[in-house]
């Protein structure tokens, strides 16, 4: 997963075939390695879409704030783009803003459930990968890498009791890009596969939903 200013993309590497016996796939195949790009998703020049898409009040829930800081402090950041939070009010707004971002590009990016019904009773139809099995998740870019509480930013990944027909990750491991090397070692494999594998050992740190470790 990767923030920016003004987008959030989200990748998958996974066949998402249902996890579940009683579960039947719809439409076509998805492809292993799945992209998806949100250009409404974005912690600076999209932050103004971001608040329409996520809500004023989804954000001010995930920061123990006002709706009203929310929006002003959206409002801030989406005039003066290069402006960092200043006030613990202004760091909770911008990790929730996060989490928004994290949140709503998952749910568009996993597979749903269904529910249809025969002439046997009820049955489930999934649309789209199930990645409730997945168990890494990577994040990337600078308010994920720059915060001191990239795991609060990655909970948007979390699969939802509440809403259980979307199948986002139930149990998984957060990894973070402390470096930005994602892309650039992309590349590096390319060539020297041995290299960039060693460099992303070294570079991308682990952790778990009470933080991020060494």
């Amino acid at each position: 997963m990767i923030f920016g200013g003004a987008t959030t993309d989200v990748y998958s590497i996974a066949k998402g075939d249902p996890t579940k016996s009683n579960v039947a796939l719809r439409g076509l195949p998805e492809p292993f390695a799945k992209r998806t790009v949100e250009g409404d998703l974005g912690m600076r020049y999209s932050a103004g879409a971001l608040l329409k898409a996520a809500g004023a009040n989804v954000i001010a829930g995930y920061a123990g704030i006002t709706e009203e800081e929310v929006t002003q402090y959206v409002n801030k950041v989406a005039q003066e783009i290069e402006y960092l939070p200043k006030t613990e009010i202004e760091e909770k707004a911008e990790i929730a803003m996060g989490r928004a971002c994290t949140g709503v590009s998952a749910d568009r990016h996993v597979g749903q459930l269904e529910t249809v019904y025969t002439l046997y009773g009820p049955a489930f139809v999934q649309v789209g990968k199930d990645l409730t099995a997945v168990k890494t998740v990577v994040g990337t870019g600078g308010v994920i890498i720059s915060n001191p509480k990239p795991e609060e930013i990655l909970k948007g990944i979390m699969f939802d009791h509440s809403v259980p027909h979307i199948l986002k990750p139930q149990e998984p491991e957060y990894m973070i890009d402390n470096e930005y090397i994602l892309a650039s070692m992309g590349l590096l494999g390319g060539e020297y596969p041995d290299l960039a594998v060693r460099l992303m050992k070294k570079y991308i740190v682990g952790g778990n939903n009470s933080g991020i470790k060494k």
